[in-house]
């Protein structure tokens, strides 16, 4: 269990500096545009709104197609997909990630959807989440990176890829 509470310990430090990865993130979407796999408009459509009560600032890239036909003729038949967006969804309360959504939604050949997720669920303790980030039963709780069958429907258990290290920096 030694491994998983690790992991946990290093993904709740990977939290902080959240301005930082926020510049980050948008980094990784110019790189993503220089490369036409998306809009050159991407990066700047990753807007902030900000509570002022909460002090919480919603980062919301809206669904942003992928252009498939960009990617190479191996990738495309690996892929296996005729369309794709991706949306990021993240909150931050002064310098802490507190929440994240990364998706990619597409739709397969034979016309059925495919998605594909990884969610950082919100870690603050409060009235309405009093087990913070502790959702689900065993050594692992709520998997960072997990699988849906679809997500329109939860799922009861969740199979966690094995312990890794936190994600260094982004350098392209």
């Amino acid at each position: 269990m030694s491994p998983w509470l690790d992991l946990y310990d290093q993904h709740q430090k990977v939290r902080e500096g959240a301005r930082d990865k926020v510049h980050a993130l948008r980094v990784v979407l110019k790189d993503l545009a220089e490369k036409s796999i998306l809009t050159r408009e991407c990066q700047s459509r990753l807007t902030s709104a900000t509570n002022k009560n909460t002090r919480r600032t919603d980062w919301i890239l809206k669904p942003e197609p992928l252009r498939i036909h960009r990617l190479g003729e191996i990738d495309r038949k690996e892929l296996m997909v005729e369309e794709a967006k991706l949306t990021v969804l993240l909150e931050t309360q002064e310098d802490h990630i507190i929440q994240m959504t990364l998706m990619v939604e597409a739709v397969r050949r034979d016309g059925k959807p495919w998605n594909i997720a990884v969610h950082i669920s919100e870690d603050r303790i409060h009235e309405k989440n009093p087990n913070g980030d502790q959702d689900g039963l065993g050594s692992c709780s709520h998997a960072l990176l997990h699988c849906h069958p679809d997500l329109d429907h939860p799922v009861e258990i969740r199979v966690p890829l094995p312990p890794s290290r936190p994600p260094c920096s982004y350098n392209g």
